[in-house]
């Protein structure tokens, strides 16, 4: 039996989707995901690894974490044998590490990485990991760079990529003095009909600014936000009260060492009134289309 949690909250959001209402519903880990959802983000610790659907048995997966059984084990529980589209939002550990457990038995079509090999280790562990994954799909998977402005159409998607908008060497130096590969990160915005999601990757306040100053038009009716650098600190508040999101999702670990998320970012979604779902409380967080053009929130336990 599933039951609802409190707050149950109604949002007003444009024609599209005339009422939204967002409900917090834990799934017992002995239940199956239903298989209608849209969104995941998987619970493997301090990292990101999140997934769209694009069918019964199909997914782009953003990120695979730092744990190659974790991600793994994520998408075999949503019913995931295949990638249409893997992206890879930067090369740090807790975001590409995890690789060979997305590939284990999953043919993979196309992956997406940033422009930036920076650590260089990680980045060769993609390289080999990609160029060994053959056995699985008979063939390599192609790997292209991401640029601001490329566009996938994959299965019910729509993907744009608007970040990283800079030069690999103007990415390796920051203004700011933030990180170099967390400001590399690939964003994407996908669209499936009325539904916006942005992954924002680890972009800190310069890939942040930078995102609004470019792409601040098609910056509106997000329903999804996945909270960029695992709720750290670093967020640029005018980008925030540009995409008002209704929903965010926080990728972070249990007890991690960083202060992930920051009580600053926090309040700052509280006071957008943004429901906030958080993988170190949860576990697998899902979101689906339920009825009436409403969207749930449903969240499973992990051990």
């Amino acid at each position: 039996v599933m039951r609802r949690w409190t707050p149950h909250i109604t949002w007003l959001v444009p024609p599209l989707v005339a009422v939204v209402v967002i409900a917090l519903v834990p799934i017992p880990p002995a239940l199956q995901w239903p298989r209608d959802w849209l969104f995941l983000a998987c619970d493997v610790g301090q990292g990101d690894a999140l997934a769209l659907s694009t069918g019964r048995a199909s997914a782009i997966v953003v990120d695979v974490g730092p744990d190659a059984r974790r991600v793994d084990r994520c998408l075999r529980d949503a019913g995931v044998r295949r990638i249409d589209a893997l992206v890879l939002t930067h090369f740090h550990a807790d975001h590409v590490n995890g690789l060979a457990g997305a590939l284990h038995h999953r043919v993979t079509r196309l992956l997406v990485t940033s422009p930036l090999t920076d650590p260089p280790a990680e980045a060769a562990l993609v390289r080999h990991i990609a160029q060994t994954a053959a056995p699985v799909s008979a063939q390599r998977m192609p790997m292209v760079v991401a640029h601001p402005g490329m566009s996938l159409t994959v299965g019910p998607w729509q993907l744009t990529v608007l970040e990283p908008w800079a030069t690999p060497t103007e990415l390796a130096s920051p203004a700011d003095g933030g990180s170099a590969p967390n400001n590399a990160s690939v964003a994407v915005l996908a669209q499936r009909g009325s539904v916006r999601v942005l992954l924002a990757g680890d972009l800190e306040v310069e890939g942040q600014r930078r995102l609004l100053r470019h792409w601040a038009g098609e910056l509106h009716d997000i329903q999804v936000l996945k909270v960029a650098h695992h709720g750290s600190a670093r967020q640029y508040w005018p980008l925030w009260e540009r995409l008002h999101p209704a929903i965010a999702v926080i990728s972070v670990g249990r007890a991690n060492r960083y202060g992930h998320p920051a009580p600053w970012t926090l309040w700052n979604l509280r006071l957008l009134r943004t429901v906030i779902a958080r993988t170190d409380r949860q576990g697998d967080v899902l979101v689906r289309m339920g009825r009436r053009g409403t969207l749930e929130v449903l969240s499973h336990p992990v051990s």
